[in-house]
């Protein structure tokens, strides 16, 4: 029962997820929030997307840009970072005043993330499955529950919404943790000295 469960729903959520992937817009990628790098010669330009891999300044972080705001001159990023029993999530914000470079990843991050999917999957889940397996045992050894089905008030209440939770957190966050592994392929951009690349949002906020 337990195993049938799980299966309906990795099948259901990898069905989701995956179909997306395809299409090259899953998890960030979408036409809104861009910006326009362009050099100093004006030949070269770059357009970068909302969850794009990039550092700031001299922080080695790989970040995750979500948009900009040309009235406030603010750029937000996101650091998602993998915990082992969560992954972090944290909303960072950038005045453009105060960037002198920014590094844009540029190998292809996706095929590395489909082909860890599944991996990645088990990363995330099994330390908070754990969780849910302990949670279970101490709960039963409490109320005195000798034999825990799927019909038993313990499932019920505590194992299938921890491992519904546990799987959404994964689906969630397999892709972009999977992503920022590796190197990568970086193109530094300058925004200050006589070299410096002009920006443009393609999209005002």
């Amino acid at each position: 029962m337990k195993k049938n469960i799980l299966l309906i729903a990795l099948i259901t959520f990898n069905f989701i997820v995956l179909h997306p992937l395809k299409a090259q817009n899953f998890p960030f990628n979408n036409q809104g929030n861009q910006l326009s790098f362009t050099d100093s010669s004006g030949k070269n330009s770059i357009i970068v997307s909302r969850g794009h891999q990039v550092k700031i300044n001299d922080d080695e972080r790989k970040l995750f840009y979500q948009g900009y705001d040309s009235k406030s001159k603010i750029m937000t990023v996101k650091d998602i970072s993998y915990k082992v029993f969560y992954t972090k999530h944290t909303k960072i914000e950038y005045n453009l005043d105060d960037i002198h470079r920014i590094q844009l990843r540029m190998d292809d991050t996706r095929k590395r993330a489909q082909a860890l999917w599944y991996p990645g999957i088990y990363a995330h889940m099994l330390p908070q499955a754990a969780v849910v397996g302990v949670t279970m045992a101490i709960v039963g050894g409490i109320t005195g529950a000798k034999d825990i089905n799927s019909e038993s008030p313990v499932f019920k209440i505590i194992y299938i919404p921890g491992m519904a939770l546990s799987l959404v957190n994964a689906v969630i966050n397999t892709f972009p943790t999977a992503s920022k592994l590796g190197k990568g392929e970086w193109i530094s951009i300058p925004l200050e000295g006589e070299d410096a690349w002009e920006l443009a949002p393609l999209l005002i906020n």
